[in-house]
């Protein structure tokens, strides 16, 4: 089924409302979120694959009103609604459990090919037969499984990019051992977390740059550093670590508002 782009919040509630009972995915990106970029296709391919479920593209930045209804703050993130109503959402860039919940909620399906009997022949017929039941379970194992490993090989090999930026930022910036250390636990916007150790006496901004090399994608985004509670934005970047209370701390990223 074609993907919708959300035009703005009357045109989502429109096309939910329109959607009943049937199974729709939201999808919440930006041109500007790697992951999201690097998930897209498979969304376009999920997209296909299960007809009897409507799929939508939001663009955060043109479409900030829906956003911030659904209350996204990190990207990717999967909203599944049925009857316009939310029944279970995550973030981050998973195709695995984007289908197992596709699949979890989705329930009514039908496959839209030929049938099959049980010797293998096609009747040419609907599917809704036994044969052709047996042809779509065949195809959905079989699909699913290839789709795991492609999913999988592609998770391995986004890993082992990002512990390769990760070496390199603690090159650019490392740990004098005859100087107070703090480690902080950096929560990103795609849902997933880093571990950075440095120095009490480093700076905020330093921070900013340690994770622009680790992470790539976070160069040219306007973001902000959120740690306490209540959870309080850090405007001073000269600041150092220890001065800003981020040594030791959970530090979240998010949008500059």
């Amino acid at each position: 089924m074609p993907i919708t782009t959300v035009r703005d919040s009357d045109h989502l509630t429109a096309e939910l409302t329109s959607a009943g009972k049937k199974l729709s995915v939201l999808d919440f990106t930006a041109k500007w979120c790697g992951p999201c970029q690097m998930i897209s296709p498979e969304f376009d391919r999920l997209s296909e694959k299960h007809s009897g479920t409507k799929f939508f593209k939001v663009d955060v930045d043109e479409c900030s009103d829906v956003a911030q209804e659904y209350d996204v703050r990190s990207m990717p993130t999967f909203v599944f609604v049925k009857d316009s109503k939310e029944v279970e959402r995550f973030s981050g860039a998973n195709t695995e459990k984007l289908e197992a919940l596709i699949l979890k909620h989705g329930t009514g399906e039908k496959f839209s090919g030929s049938g099959y009997t049980l010797s293998g022949e096609s009747t040419g017929a609907s599917s809704d037969g036994l044969g052709g039941w047996i042809g779509s379970l065949v195809n959905s194992v079989t699909g699913s499984s290839a789709s795991a490993t492609s999913a999988s090989n592609k998770n391995h090999e986004e890993e082992e990019m990002n512990q390769n930026y990760e070496q390199q930022a603690r090159d650019i910036f490392p740990v004098d051992k005859e100087v107070p250390t703090c480690k902080m636990q950096i929560r990103l916007m795609d849902g997933k977390k880093i571990t950075v150790t440095m120095n009490n006496t480093q700076k905020v901004d330093q921070l900013r740059e340690y994770i622009t090399v680790a992470r790539p994608a976070y160069e040219d985004l306007p973001f902000v550093f959120v740690t306490g509670h209540p959870p309080k934005v850090i405007e001073d970047e000269s600041l150092s670590l220890e001065s800003a209370n981020l040594a030791n701390a959970v530090v979240v990223l998010q949008l500059k508002k």
